[in-house]
């Protein structure tokens, strides 16, 4: 099977994919996808193109040997680095299919038409929420509490460690900025700085390199990520609203029963031995589900705080 990536020795095709205009095709911009009359193209978003190849392969090869009857021969994967980037393969319909977190599926629905399929359970979790974190002896104890003072996030991909506390903050009234390290923010405002893993915040907020934290409620329970030492040292001034942990979308445009099969497909993956195989290599995926009832009404809410954010994404 052929994987396309974005990567050093592409640097030309991205250089032209990135001049491409919106709606401009993959062989447009220089990037060959395989014969897309029999081909399903699963995409991603990282920065780390060889650890994702790896874990997509598999998944978009299980896929397509599935849909063989709906006229699919083969799979390919392509990874880039960017939500503005897999907005335009998705609009030109160069992927038939992602994985993202919710805010980053909201995006892809509103700016390139992607249909939200179902619900994964990636890392065995159903929803995750974000927790923001301070020293209990800074005086932060809610959001308001925040101005004039530095907050460390993650990464700017993160929802629980970056997009969704970037949301609370703008729903509260406050105006966050970036500010580089050991820099304070202008009167009035907040700064914020990446720490490029969530392993970091906690650390972070606990050496006073940053007044207070954002991670996930997963990462804050990990003494893996948030070690008792520094958890000892830190409490928790705010609580999310519950998210959807990750979101498998299809292209808009893609056939219904291409769709109807694809459904059919992940919500059975996890019952035979094959498919759990594959759902472990790809990031530890328990199951999917339907989005509908309580989930849909989850993500539906949290297109209220995307209205906040989207002008980042």
């Amino acid at each position: 099977m052929r994987a396309l990536s974005i990567n050093g020795l592409a640097a030309l095709a991205l250089l032209l994919f990135s001049l491409a205009p919106i709606g401009a095709s993959a062989a447009d911009s220089g990037i060959q996808i395989a014969n897309r009359t029999n081909t399903l193209v699963m995409g991603r978003v990282s920065a780390d193109t060889v650890k994702s190849l790896k874990r997509i392969d598999p998944m978009a090869e299980y896929l397509a040997k599935r849909l063989g009857h709906l006229g699919y021969a083969a799979s390919d994967s392509l990874v880039v680095r960017s939500n503005q980037e897999m907005t335009q393969l998705l609009r030109s319909g160069d992927v038939d299919v992602v994985s993202e977190t919710a805010l980053s599926a909201l995006l892809f629905a509103e700016a390139a038409d992607a249909q939200p399929l179902m619900r994964e359970w990636k890392k065995g979790v159903a929803q995750y929420h974000t927790v923001m974190i301070a020293r209990p002896e800074s005086g932060i104890t809610r959001l308001e509490n925040l101005r004039d003072k530095v907050v460390a996030f993650e990464d700017a991909g993160s929802t629980s460690g970056f997009l969704y506390p970037l949301a609370a903050m703008r729903e509260a009234g406050l105006e966050p900025v970036p500010v580089r390290r050991g820099q304070r923010p202008p009167p009035g405002k907040v700064g914020y700085v990446f720490t490029d893993g969530e392993v970091n915040v906690a650390a972070w907020v606990a050496r006073g390199l940053a007044d207070a934290g954002a991670i996930s409620n997963l990462d804050w329970e990990d003494i893996g990520r948030t070690p008792n030492n520094f958890k000892a040292d830190l409490s928790v001034f705010y609580e999310g609203s519950p998210i959807i942990r990750s979101v498998f979308l299809v292209r808009g445009d893609l056939d219904p029963m291409v769709k109807a099969a694809l459904k059919q497909i992940l919500s059975t993956m996890h019952e035979d031995a094959e498919g759990r195989e594959v759902l472990k290599a790809y990031y530890r995926v328990k199951r999917y589900d339907e989005i509908s009832g309580p989930v849909a009404q989850d993500l539906e809410r949290l297109r209220t705080m995307y209205e906040f954010i989207k002008d980042t994404m």
